[in-house]
């Protein structure tokens, strides 16, 4: 994201802000915009792994699969637990 001080700073004038009031707001502007690069970085990597997780996870199936000749629906298949009547 880009931050374009001129305009800003004709924005600020516009609405009657002081020279000293402007240049804090614009320092205040540029940090904000720091911020905001760098989550959209850090969320752009995180989707980048999550990505290559999810394939991972896919060709481990496969794997699986092919190594015991399993059908799809069995290795999706959740773990039904069995509950103890005693204590839960």
């Amino acid at each position: 994201m880009e931050l374009c001080e001129e305009k800003l700073k004709e924005y600020l004038t516009v609405l009657g802000y002081r020279e000293e009031v402007q240049d804090s707001l614009i320092k205040f502007a540029r940090e904000i915009n720091k911020l905001i690069n760098q989550i959209t970085e850090f969320l752009d990597e995180n989707s980048i792994n999550n990505q290559i997780r999810t394939k991972a996870n896919k060709e481990i199936k496969q794997e699986w699969r092919k190594a015991f000749k399993l059908k799809s629906q069995v290795i999706n298949r959740k773990p039904n637990f069995i509950r103890c009547r005693n204590c839960c």
